[in-house]
């Protein structure tokens, strides 16, 4: 049986944010600077510096998640 996963697409900074959120994307600063702190997992080859969307998702969902009053 073949063990190949067919690669999942990652995006650079500049989609990464419609990709996330749509039309309501917060500004290429505010995903630089939590790329910065470590809260986006992201893939640095080279000078390149890629995300996984998929990933970025579960790690916003992890660390910005507010729960509102009940």
């Amino acid at each position: 049986m073949d063990t190949y996963l067919e690669p999942k697409p990652l995006v650079d900074i500049a989609n990464l944010g419609k990709a996330v959120f749509g039309d309501c994307a917060p500004s290429l600063r505010t995903l630089r600077t939590l790329t910065a702190r470590g809260v986006l997992p992201h893939f640095r080859i080279g000078r390149l510096v890629r995300y996984d969307v998929g990933r970025v998702r579960a790690a916003l969902e992890k660390h910005c998640l507010v729960g509102g009053a009940r």
